[in-house]
């Protein structure tokens, strides 16, 4: 992926202000010193990166140094608590697999394809919130809440009918309380408060 951003980059004419670089996101503080506080507009976490990481405090930490005042997080987690997937693994007799993530933590695979498991920690929209100190809550949706998860491709084309209301209900209540609260992931968008 960086490669192909590094790539996009240079045939836009601008690889002389993109860079890439390769870390993992409670290292993202190391920055600060390479690039200076409030060196970023904003920052984005696509769908799960973050459940990676054991301490969001220290991730936090760094990002509210990087971000300016004012910046957006924004930032898709896998959630905690997943009727859908509760549901799906109880009625397919996995009961372990269906309550997997309610612990907190859990070794997960990698793809549905691959037997790699790497460590795992769910997060709640809240705890998420506590935890990102100096970034206040614009807006929280669950993804998806009604509808099947992409890694149950195959369920798509044999109910279009079915899946085209759920979708109309998903748009209502995916960013409402409780429902934000509620989907396989959560997307949130922070914005950095002022510095005290």
């Amino acid at each position: 992926m960086l490669a192909i951003a590094a790539e996009k980059a240079r045939a836009a004419g601008l690889e002389g202000v993109v860079r890439t670089r390769q870390l993992p996101a409670g290292a993202v503080g190391a920055l600060v010193e390479e690039l200076g506080a409030g060196a970023f507009d904003g920052a984005y976490s696509s769908f799960g990166p973050l459940n990676g990481e054991p301490d969001l405090s220290v991730v936090a930490r760094g990002l509210a140094t990087l971000i300016k005042p004012g910046g957006r997080l924004v930032a898709g987690v896998m959630n905690r608590f997943y009727p859908f997937e509760v549901l799906w693994y109880l009625l397919h007799g996995r009961p372990r697999t269906a309550l997997r993530r309610w612990k907190g933590s859990a070794q997960a695979r990698v793809s549905p394809a691959l037997e790699t498991t790497v460590a795992v920690w769910y997060h709640t929209p809240r705890g998420f919130a506590r935890t990102m100190v100096g970034f206040r809550v614009q807006s929280c949706r669950a993804l998806p809440l009604l509808l099947p998860p992409p890694y149950l491709p195959r369920l798509w084309p044999r109910r279009q009918r079915l899946l085209q209301r759920l979708e109309r209900w998903e748009e209502r209540l995916a960013p409402r309380r409780p429902w934000n609260a509620l989907g396989d992931h959560f997307l949130m968008v922070l914005r950095r408060l002022p510095a005290a």
